[in-house]
């Protein structure tokens, strides 16, 4: 009996060992089956997050540009290119020349068909004021004409464009390319981080003379963080190449 009472005892421990190891293994297996579901979680709480802030942030910067480009249309700058809120040659001018920049870009092409440099500095002028809580992107203004050969198709006038140089410092260049592909090709290449709005645009020909003649047109607005190269070093110059680009001093 007491032999019996041993080995009773015995397999009890044994099934108490085995109960305990049991209930270990499950508790493992439960916490390890826990932090998988946590981590899953998470993880998908925070692609969510990002995905809404980068959702956002698009929009931000999509509707900043629409309200940028109509900024642009009504807004006014020194008829000589100057900032008239600066002092200019040292002295305030008492009685600065203003216009809206879009008439005088009008005024111009109406006149001649081109953009005098004194509108050119003004648009940039404008442009700079506008992009001022985005210092880091690049942008570009684009102006397109009617033009009839056989059909009437909207052409390239001109590009307003502040690029990098290799150091990263802002350059500015007037652009003069000879067809659309010119300029797609260029945008392709900010494809990732590239924001673009438009509007329309209406010119006024030979406004001199008696036969004046509206053209149909429209107006682009661009912008980008211009990417490393594979030198390391910012440079939009040599995407410039195609676009028959001047810089302007």
């Amino acid at each position: 009996m007491q032999y019996s009472n041993k080995n009773t005892s015995k397999i009890l421990k044994e099934l108490v060992n085995k109960k305990g190891q049991a209930a270990a293994t499950d508790a493992i297996i439960f916490l390890s089956i826990v932090a998988v579901v946590f981590v899953l979680i998470l993880g998908y709480a925070m692609t969510y997050g990002l995905g809404v802030l980068d959702s956002t942030k698009k929009l931000y910067i999509n509707n900043y540009h629409y309200a940028a480009l109509k900024s642009f249309l009504s807004a006014s700058y020194g008829r000589d290119g100057n900032d008239p809120l600066f002092l200019q040659n040292g002295v305030t001018p008492a009685f600065p020349v203003t216009d809206s920049v879009a008439t005088m870009i009008k005024e111009d092409y109406g006149a001649n068909g081109q953009i005098s440099l004194q509108t050119q500095k003004a648009v940039f002028g404008v442009l700079d004021e506008l992009f001022l809580p985005m210092p880091q992107r690049s942008y570009l203004l684009l102006l397109t004409h009617e033009v009839t050969d056989i059909y009437s198709v909207l052409s390239p006038l001109i590009v307003f464009l502040r690029g990098v140089d290799a150091e990263g410092k802002n350059e500015y260049y007037v652009c003069f390319p000879e067809s659309n592909d010119k300029i797609e090709q260029f945008l392709a290449n900010h494809s990732l981080d590239l924001q673009v709005v438009e509007g329309p645009f209406i010119f006024y020909r030979n406004i001199l003379t008696s036969s004046i003649k509206k053209e149909t047109g429209q107006i682009f607005l661009a912008s980008w963080v211009s990417a490393y190269n594979a030198s390391g070093k910012l440079s939009e110059e040599d995407l410039l190449k195609d676009l028959n680009c001047n810089r302007l001093d």
